[in-house]
C-alpha cells in the first residue's frame, strides 16, 4: 500500500520478473532472480506467476485490481482474493485504498520506494 509514485508498480514488476532490481537481491522459489536469463525469466512469467485470474501459480499479482471499481464489486475481487488465499494461493496486491489493504494478511506500505512499514495481520 502506498501513495501514487511510491514504488508500488515497480514492486510488482519485479515480483513479477519483469524487471530486475538496481540494489538488492531477490529471491524466488530458491533462485536469485537477478542471476537468470531471459528464457529462465520467460519461463517462470509464464509458469510461476499468475497475472490477475490464473490460478495454480506460485504468486498471483494483483496491480490496483480495485482502483476503478464500484465498492461492492471491490469487495467481491477482495472476496476471490481471500478464497485464493485460503487455498494456499499467493496473493501479491498493491493499492493505494486503505480500506482494501485492511483486508490483507499483511500490509507493506512503500513510500519513495522504500518499504515503510511491514506489518502482519491475524488471520
Amino acid at each position: 500500500m502506498g501513495p501514487s509514485g511510491s514504488g508500488k508498480s515497480t514492486l510488482m514488476n519485479l515480483i513479477g520478473c519483469l524487471d530486475t532490481p538496481t540494489g538488492g537481491e531477490y529471491w524466488l522459489n530458491g533462485q536469485k532472480v537477478s542471476d537468470l536469463a531471459d528464457d529462465e525469466l520467460a519461463r517462470i512469467r509464464n509458469k510461476g506467476i499468475g497475472f490477475v485470474f490464473q490460478t495454480f501459480n506460485l504468486l498471483l499479482r494483483a496491480d490496483e485490481p480495485t482502483g476503478n471499481l464500484d465498492s461492492t464489486t471491490s469487495q467481491e475481487i477482495m472476496q476471490v482474493f481471500a478464497d485464493l488465499h485460503a487455498q494456499g494461493q499467493t496473493v501479491v496486491m498493491v493499492t493505494h485504498e486503505a480500506d482494501i489493504a485492511a483486508r490483507a494478511a499483511r500490509v507493506v506500505t512503500v513510500r519513495d520506494g522504500l518499504v515503510a512499514t511491514d506489518q502482519q495481520r491475524a488471520a
